[in-house]
């Protein structure tokens, strides 16, 4: 996944901005395969969004009214095929995205992330993604991250 197509409810994890494009209501469950038994719960519609993640640890339930992690955001679009959104998280942090596709087959994805109090910059990552079939069974790209110590790191993509 990249920062450049974000569309379903990986918009959250990814990139706000994608919480511009109208894709209907949409949730999902999902428990990754870890060392941890964790549950994340995430839900969007109308440039809404909320992304949950409760951790079972020593065997013992979580509370229910303090997750381990959680994300809220908005997304809306500013002009024909280019989106903006802002995702604010638990432990403090928050996202500037922006997303743009100026044709079907590219998109263009930036995002930065600060401290919620817009006092320290973290990160900012910037993505290219080319569906050369014009659907959305082929996805090439790259994202490019930059870190608060100026290091560089290039990931390639291929979905």
């Amino acid at each position: 996944m990249s920062v450049a197509t974000p569309d379903n409810l990986d918009a959250l994890s990814k990139n706000p901005a994608g919480l511009g494009l109208n894709r209907g209501n949409q949730s999902g469950m999902y428990i990754p395969i870890d060392s941890v038994f964790t549950l994340h719960s995430s839900s969007r519609s109308s440039g809404f969004g909320y992304d949950l993640k409760y951790e079972f640890r020593n065997g013992k339930l979580p509370d229910l009214f303090y997750p381990s992690d959680g994300n809220i955001g908005i997304g809306f679009s500013l002009f024909p095929n280019a989106y903006a959104g802002l995702k604010w998280n638990k432990h403090h942090l928050i996202d500037f995205g922006l997303l743009y596709r100026p044709l079907n087959i590219a998109s263009i994805g930036l995002v930065a992330q600060f401290n919620d109090e817009f006092t320290e910059y973290n990160s900012a990552t910037l993505g290219f993604a080319l569906r050369p079939f014009l659907q959305h069974r082929l996805t090439v790209g790259a994202d490019m991250l930059l870190t608060e110590a100026d290091s560089l790191f290039i990931y390639p993509h291929l979905t």
